[in-house]
């Protein structure tokens, strides 16, 4: 049993390390497998499918993200626009340390693997868009708190339509990240967020 359960998280580990960075498209099977140390026959007993694999790939990047970034910031004391900018911050902090260790940065692995499969696979397709989903639940709590205590121009009609705002905000900015490989644009751009959550 040991080995059974250490094999699938080495093939969990090898996923999550080659797919945000290569796409679905750009890893196989084998190399999944090399890389893991497992038998490629090993593959289909570990995982039904390279899909159910990709798709841990994403629930472990969600539990990442929360553990790193949004549960920290929800156990702060810090103000609903101070949880916005710091959302940015801790992200800039994660890509910079993969820039420290020479490694490139991959932005989102949500958008990344969303948008190369939007029109291919609806089931990874929606598991993104419910991961997208719970992100903007976050951005819409903390702009409801912010309205709440008069620190936003903002309308509360307006508040659902700019938790999407700030999740494409987010998104774009991990892919500028990606494109140019420059971590600190999270960083630059955290203001940005606050302008667009209507900060007074």
């Amino acid at each position: 049993m040991g080995r059974r359960s250490d094999a699938r998280e080495r093939l969990l580990e090898a996923a999550a390390t080659l797919v945000p960075e290569r796409g679905y498209h750009g890893v196989g099977v084998q190399e999944l497998c090399q890389t893991a140390g497992i038998k490629p026959g090993s593959f289909y007993y570990l995982y039904p499918s390279k899909q159910q694999l990709v798709i841990a790939v994403l629930d472990k990047a969600w539990e990442d993200t929360q553990a790193y970034i949004l549960d920290p910031i929800q156990a702060s004391d810090a103000s609903p626009l101070e949880k916005i900018r710091d959302f940015y911050l801790r992200t800039y902090h994660l890509h910079a340390l993969r820039s420290q260790e020479g490694k490139p940065v991959l932005g989102c692995t949500f958008a990344v693997l969303g948008g190369e499969l939007a029109t291919q696979d609806p089931v990874i397709s929606q598991k993104v868009k419910e991961i997208f989903s719970s992100l903007t639940g976050y951005f819409n709590e903390w702009l409801t708190s912010a309205y709440e205590q008069g620190s936003i121009a903002l309308e509360k009609e307006q508040l659902p339509d700019a938790a999407k705002a700030l999740l494409c905000y987010t998104e774009g900015t991990s892919l500028m990240a990606r494109v140019h490989n420059q971590a600190d644009l999270f960083e630059r751009l955290a203001e940005g967020a606050l302008r667009l959550a209507g900060a007074k």
